[in-house]
């Protein structure tokens, strides 16, 4: 009765719907919640191209090119679909960064009939998910200048001191808000408009009642920035917030912009995902005059999502998916690890468990652990990444005041600064997600610990990760990085002289104007000369791949499984990135973890994570010989 139903509907409208053979079981979360009748649910498409574009220059292009394609992607998938729901009396809502939609008060029957298109990878619930946020303890104000521990503790003064204090980079906070008249966080909001201050740095993606509870302090869909619990104001303040008298950011310098994803404590996948999309091109408070180039530099994620509490693999599947688009528009992507220490294996929920994610857990003043920081190993190996200061860590709260909070959800804001901090320092390594990583791991002071695992030398460790973040050191390994790698590989080369004489003779504009090496306004032959000086200056190691490379296996979810390349190491180290393109079905589904050289070789191991066996196909993205740069995981 369901297929006749569902080719009814298919003659109805019109439209291409094809039927699979066999309608598919619906998730047993999803199948349950239909037990009491309508649901709202996800249904994912295929994932969206995140294939870097041409860089010009212009890291504001990059963003509008991308998130363009994404936009055209989803509409052309989700159309007919979009109509299936609306047949079935349901609405939808487009998810473009992830390309999915939300289905909101739909039926089992709809469920099916979507389950059967050919183009739906799969349908997932959509529910509350509330977090377990920590009890404030009320601190003073400051009048005497001071700093706190966990700002020092960073190393943030000294590179105060050379006059970085974050300059140039906007930090996105999405938590449970931010009170935007707090002393020391209302000078640090990005303003693009003075007549419309809040447009472009707020957004509210609390639209009803999430939490159950009927209302809410700052209501629903806030046109001015508010916070309905403190937790988001505590975090935005460790990042960049302070006054001239009380120094509680890492990067006072830096701007914040702000999204709400809890009411009250409880968010959902639809929360977490609508403010990752708003990041990626902000409005103005009413939802209009989207712009990619005002995006978020860095994202600060002092939350999580459970599988407990909903967050299944379809869920997580779309957050991961969220963080990767992020990462290839050039968004830093920063989370807490968790709270569930000191038990090994903790790092477990997204979007802290991601290998994409920069994972930060939690140290006290006293240079030890916090006890309830989450420990790995997690997913691609060493979790968490790094590890800041969270416990008993003072910063602004809700009423204009301050408090005292601990967890992994004040150390993950650390970093954030601590990044802005290198951004702002080395812009020519700002916007590299991957660099970014490695700076700011290669530099962190070591720590060591055995408990959960790690390195031979147990460092890095998955307590610690690669230690406890140093500003200093990574603002200054940034700056000796390739001063004019406009592409983004890691060096300057060929391809930066290429885009040069692209362009000779040519006036410049706000996207050719990195070119302009001499600053006479022109792009001319005396700024080939100055870059022609610079070649070959690198930020990352160099390998060269000695063997030609093209593989078919079958991955199982039981076997992983590892391939090895002949290479030379001209710079002895751990690979972060193997270059090689890796074809599967679906892609999401595999972890691959981090390569490692044995003698002269480089071993690549790929975990599959699906349900089914699936084929993987791998081939080197150059012949060989050929000099790739590539950032190492641990230093030479």
């Amino acid at each position: 009765m369901r297929v006749l139903s569902s080719l009814l509907v298919f003659l109805l409208l019109g439209a291409p719907l094809f039927l699979k053979p066999r309608a598919p079981a619906l998730p047993p979360m999803l199948d349950a919640a239909f037990a009491a009748g309508r649901a709202d649910f996800w249904v994912l498409l295929s994932p969206p191209d995140t294939t870097p574009p041409p860089m010009t220059g212009s890291m504001a292009q990059v963003r509008r090119t991308l998130t363009a394609r994404w936009q055209a992607q989803a509409a052309a998938e989700q159309a007919p679909l979009v109509n299936l729901v609306h047949h079935f009396g349901a609405d939808a809502e487009s998810f473009w960064l992830v390309n999915a939609l939300l289905v909101r008060n739909g039926t089992r029957d709809l469920a099916l009939a979507l389950a059967q298109q050919p183009n739906v990878v799969g349908l997932t619930l959509e529910r509350p998910v509330a977090a377990t946020l920590p009890e404030p303890t009320a601190a003073p104000n400051r009048t005497s200048g001071s700093v706190e521990w966990h700002v020092s503790r960073v190393g943030a003064p000294d590179v105060w001191a050379s006059g970085i204090t974050g300059e140039g980079v906007v930090v996105g906070v999405q938590d449970t808000g931010i009170e935007a008249t707090h002393p020391a966080l209302i000078t640090h909001e990005r303003v693009v408009s003075s007549t419309h201050p809040h447009d472009y740095a707020w957004h509210d993606a609390i639209h009803s009642d999430v939490s159950g509870n009927g209302s809410n302090p700052c209501g629903f869909d806030s046109p001015t920035p508010c916070d309905d619990h403190g937790h988001g104001t505590h975090v935005t303040g460790i990042a960049v917030g302070g006054t001239p008298t009380d120094n509680i950011g890492v990067a006072p310098g830096a701007t914040w912009i702000g999204c709400r994803n809890m009411d009250e404590g409880v968010g959902s996948p639809a929360t977490y995902l609508e403010c990752f999309q708003w990041f990626v091109s902000p409005t103005k408070v009413d939802g209009s005059a989207p712009r990619p180039d005002l995006a978020a530099d860095i994202i600060n994620n002092s939350w999580a999502c459970p599988p407990s509490e909903g967050c299944d693999s379809g869920n997580t599947m779309l957050l991961r998916r969220a963080v990767a688009a992020l990462q290839a528009a050039g968004v830093l992507v920063v989370a807490s690890a968790g709270n569930e220490g000191p038990g090994c294996g903790t790092v477990s929920m997204p979007p802290g468990m991601f290998v994409e994610t920069l994972s930060v857990g939690s140290s006290t003043s006293s240079n030890t652990l916090s006890s309830f920081s989450s420990r790995g190993p997690g997913e691609g190996g060493v979790k968490p990444n790094i590890t800041a200061p969270g416990s008993s860590v003072r910063s602004a709260y809700v009423g204009g005041g301050y408090a005292v909070l601990s967890g992994t959800s004040m150390a993950s804001p650390n970093v954030a600064g601590v990044a802005a901090l290198v951004w702002s320092g080395a812009p020519q390594v700002k916007n590299k997600v991957h660099l970014t990583h490695h700076i700011l791991q290669s530099t962190a002071t070591p720590f060591t610990n055995t408990a959960c695992g790690g390195d031979d030398d147990a460092h890095p460790n998955h307590a610690w990760g690669w230690g406890l973040v140093n500003a200093p050191n990574a603002v200054a390994r940034a700056q000796t990085c390739a001063q004019h790698d406009w592409d983004g590989d890691g060096a300057t080369t060929g391809a930066e002289i290429a885009l040069v004489r692209a362009h000779l003779g040519e006036t410049i504009t706000p996207e050719t104007s990195a070119l302009d090496l001499d600053g006479d306004g022109e792009i001319d032959a005396d700024d080939e000369t100055l870059l022609l000086g610079h070649l070959g200056e690198a930020c990352e190691g160099l390998v060269v791949i000695t063997t030609p490379l093209t593989t078919t296996a079958i991955l199982t979810n039981t076997t992983p499984y590892t391939l090895t390349v002949q290479a030379t190491f001209l710079q002895g180290a751990q690979l972060a990135h193997p270059g090689f393109t890796l074809t599967l079905a679906p892609f999401e589904n595999a972890t691959i973890l981090p390569p490692s050289p044995i003698a002269d070789t480089v071993r690549l191991t790929v975990l599959w994570m699906g349900d089914e066996d699936a084929p993987l196909h791998i081939t080197s993205t150059n012949r060989p010989p050929r000099r790739w740069f590539f950032p190492f995981v641990s230093a030479p």
